[in-house]
């Protein structure tokens, strides 16, 4: 599904893509303006979003909406900048994204594609899949552990951990899929400390 712009079909003919190869691609695809607003997303978009507890991302409603938007508020630097860094290089740039799910851990490679004008294509494909590992079931009077002093759990927007609050001298992350099924409702993004040293060193900690 696209929104209709002019002259982007022929950017990307010069690049050697066409809308119909984005479409049937089993990558999840997307293409970004320069105020980066979504100006295209493929079925493999839907697929995905759909598959993930994700119905209020598909196409129809994220189409002329910046991806930043949609992005958790700790992660729209990284982003921004990366976006900014692919159009003035015009080079491809890419960045790995962790995209799992309650029963399956997935690791996506992330290319940022400059297209010439103001585009870019966002291609994620999926290279690693297998069984979540570590799994730290949710038990009646077990979710206090979670929470902080003023009540909210926090969970990591890549790796999608839980913070563990209480019980534990030292810092723990958990993989509680409850949480990811049925968001709490005092929910709080941040990154972990491993996914900011591995993933995000440049946001700084």
């Amino acid at each position: 599904m696209i929104i209709d712009t002019p002259g982007l079909e022929e950017h990307l003919e010069i690049a050697g893509l066409s809308i119909r190869a984005l479409e049937t691609s089993s990558s999840v695809l997307y293409i970004l303006q320069d105020d980066s607003k979504i100006i295209f997303c493929n079925e493999a978009w839907d697929r995905f979003a759909l598959q993930n507890q994700g119905g209020h991302l598909v196409r129809q409603s994220v189409l002329g909406t910046s991806v930043l938007d949609v992005t958790p508020g700790i992660l729209r630097p990284f982003y921004a900048d990366l976006f900014s860094r692919a159009r003035i290089s015009g080079q491809i740039l890419e960045h790995d994204v962790e995209l799992s799910s309650p029963e399956m851990f997935r690791l996506y490679h992330m290319r940022v594609l400059p297209i010439g004008g103001p585009y870019l294509c966002i291609e994620n494909t999926r290279y690693i899949e297998r069984p979540q590992e570590n799994i730290h079931s949710w038990k009646p009077g077990t979710i206090s552990q979670y929470k902080d002093e003023t009540g909210y759990i926090t969970i990591c927007c890549h790796c999608r951990r839980t913070q563990r609050m209480r019980g534990s001298v030292e810092q723990h992350w958990d993989f509680v899929p409850e949480f990811l099924i049925v968001p709490p409702a005092s929910l709080r993004n941040n990154l972990c400390p491993k996914c900011w040293r591995e993933h995000y060193p440049a946001n700084g900690m």
